[in-house]
């Protein structure tokens, strides 16, 4: 029988003829690295067959280079790696500069070869064509990007003309004579500050859909909401604890409640108390946030019966309720009014401390 009739050369063809109708390029080392086998995918992904290349001459010869498109230093290489020192590499990129000057990526895997009694025998190179995918996926992370970019910018704009609103109708209100008229503008432009500063925090924070409500809530207290307060002779306390991520619709929903609140007390509550207070407690549990809200005005009164069944802080409370699932409970003693909101976390990312 000749030697091209010998059954391990049929065999030898065969897998070779196998290996040919893969898409995924295959290439077979011996045990000194010298490769002995491409697939035609292999081939056809480095645009030429170069058997006989040992692991110095691998980067060369194929014109392999890093992700950053530099030269491959060749002891990195996967293949190299598992043919000089038994190393498995899994999902490894690499780019290839092609003899047609074309330069792909590739996706890849190396792994050593051990025969039945463990010595090594060979390396084996798995890859395949990942130029495609790759540039989808950084041109969907480019089309993410300017989104971000222009959704930061529409905040500031959004931030900016609300200020603008706001100075307008303070400016408005100074000039106005009538003192419920002033009043009513005050309020509006209160109302209209907590929504410019929700997208003034979204825009510094680089956020654009979402922001962590505990600690902008002290925040808000502490710039607009005590300044108010110290308007009015009114003394604020606020407490804050854990974080939780909300999205945007729902912490301005908050806030705005929070600044009816305070806009109530104001307004209603300590004509006949010669000390006012109010007091603001934000927490975070395992399953809820709360907000906790008080004053030591006239005593436990609905906070929004003065302004009516369908006036807009009832609506607020309501809205809330119904768009967070919150609880609302009246938690006046006799000696002031008191409301504590607890709104449940599922569905909501919480920040451990």
């Amino acid at each position: 029988m000749s030697d091209a009739q010998k059954p391990e050369d049929k065999t030898s063809r065969r897998l070779s003829a196998a290996f040919d109708q893969l898409g995924e390029g295959v290439i077979v080392t011996d045990s000194v690295g010298r490769i002995v086998f491409m697939n035609a995918a292999a081939v056809r992904i480095h645009g030429k067959k170069a058997l006989g290349t040992g692991p110095g001459e691998y980067a060369g010869t194929f014109g392999l280079l890093t992700m950053d498109g530099e030269p491959y230093s060749g002891e990195r290489l996967p293949l190299t790696r598992a043919v000089l020192h038994a190393e498995s590499s899994e999902d490894c990129y690499w780019k290839i500069a092609r003899p047609d000057g074309e330069i792909l990526v590739a996706l890849g895997k190396a792994r050593p070869v051990f025969d039945a009694d463990g010595q090594q025998v060979g390396a084996v190179l798995t890859m395949h064509d990942e130029t495609a995918r790759v540039a989808e996926r950084q041109a969907l992370n480019a089309a993410l990007e300017m989104k971000e970019l222009l959704l930061h910018e529409v905040h500031h704009r959004v931030k900016n003309n609300l200020q603008l609103v706001s100075s307008l109708l303070s400016l408005q209100g100074r000039k106005t004579e009538d003192r419920h008229a002033r009043n009513a503008l005050r309020d509006l432009s209160a109302r209209i500050d907590v929504i410019a500063d929700i997208h003034r925090a979204l825009y510094e924070a680089g956020e654009t859909d979402s922001i962590e409500v505990v600690a902008y809530i002290g925040r808000l207290c502490r710039r607009y909401v005590a300044p108010l307060a110290e308007s009015c002779g009114a003394r604020l306390q606020v407490d804050i604890d854990g974080a939780c991520i909300l999205p945007i619709e729902k912490a301005t929903s908050l806030s705005l409640v929070l600044n009816e609140l305070v806009l109530n007390s104001l307004q209603h509550a300590f004509a006949q108390t010669p000390e006012p207070q109010i007091a603001v407690s934000v927490s975070t549990g395992e399953t809820s946030l709360r907000l906790s809200y008080s004053d030591n005005g006239a005593g436990p009164v609905d906070p929004f019966s003065q302004t009516g069944a369908q006036g807009l802080g009832r609506l607020l409370v309501r809205g809330l309720e119904k768009q967070l699932g919150a609880t609302i409970r009246d938690t006046g003693t006799g000696e002031g009014f008191g409301l504590e909101i607890d709104i449940p976390l599922k569905g909501n990312r919480v920040v451990a401390e």
